[in-house]
């Protein structure tokens, strides 16, 4: 059960990260891009934790769903 369990929630996250990747890229004219890229005016912080806002919004989910993905397969085979 564990496998199946690691297996479906690691492509749930690759998805999900997926589809942050493409709000990321997306700029402006998509829902996902208005909170997370350069917006006018933003402070010298909000300039600064940008890597931090790409990292968790998008490597994570990618990175955590490609390990639970590992271990799922390789407890099912």
């Amino acid at each position: 059960m564990l496998p199946v369990i690691l297996t479906v929630c690691g492509a749930v996250l690759m998805l999900a990260g997926i589809v942050l990747l493409m709000g990321w890229v997306g700029g402006r004219n998509r829902p996902l891009g208005l909170a997370i890229l350069d917006r006018r005016g933003s402070s010298k912080p909000d300039r600064q934790l940008i890597d931090l806002y790409y990292i968790v919004t998008v490597l994570g989910p990618l990175l955590c769903g490609a390990v639970m993905l590992a271990f799922g397969l390789r407890r099912w085979l």
